[in-house]
C-alpha cells in the first residue's frame, strides 16, 4: 500500500480534526450514517488510538477543572468559582480537545479517510478484514489461552 506523503498542516485539517474529535465515539456510525461509508487507514486509526487508548482529553479535562477550580477559589471571589469552571470546559471541549486530535493526526488528513466504495483492491481487504473481526473478542482470547481442558458434556 502506497504512503500518504506528508504536507504542511492547514485551517482544513483543523475542521476535520476537530469534526473528528466530536463523531469519533462508540456507537456514533450509528448517529452518524456517513461514518459508515468511511474508512480510516492504518495510520489514522493507529493515531486516534493513541489518544483515545491514553485518554489524554480527560485527563487533562479533569486536571484542568481541579487547576481551575483551585485557582479561582485562591485568588478570585467564591462566587467566580463556577464562572471560571464554565469557562475552563468549553475552552477544552473546543479548543483543547481538536488541538489534541489536530496534533496527534497525520497530515494531510483528508486523505486518509476514504469512502468505502473508493477503495483500492488492496485497501478493500483490508476494510473486510477489519469488518469481519472483532477486536474485543480477539483481545480476551488472546489473554486467556484456551486449552482444551474445559470440554462440558450434557
Amino acid at each position: 500500500m502506497n504512503a500518504i506523503p506528508r504536507e504542511k498542516a492547514s485551517f482544513e485539517d483543523f475542521k476535520i480534526a476537530t469534526y473528528l474529535c466530536f463523531t469519533n465515539f462508540k456507537g456514533s456510525q450509528h448517529m452518524f450514517k456517513w461514518r459508515r461509508n468511511n474508512w480510516y487507514d492504518k495510520e489514522l486509526q493507529m493515531s486516534i488510538g493513541i489518544i483515545e487508548n491514553l485518554l489524554l482529553p480527560f485527563f487533562i479535562g479533569l486536571i484542568g477543572l481541579v487547576l481551575v477550580s483551585v485557582w479561582a477559589e485562591k485568588f478570585l471571589a467564591e462566587s467566580t468559582m463556577l464562572p471560571a469552571i464554565i469557562v475552563w470546559l468549553i475552552f477544552d471541549i473546543f479548543i483543547l480537545n481538536p488541538l489534541m486530535y489536530f496534533f496527534a493526526l497525520p497530515k494531510p488528513i483528508r486523505a486518509h479517510i476514504k469512502k468505502v466504495e473508493d477503495l483500492s483492491e488492496v485497501e478493500r481487504k483490508i476494510y473486510e478484514e477489519e469488518k469481519n473481526s472483532n477486536k474485543r473478542v480477539e483481545k480476551i482470547l488472546k489473554r486467556y489461552k484456551i486449552t482444551g481442558r474445559n470440554k462440558y458434556t450434557d
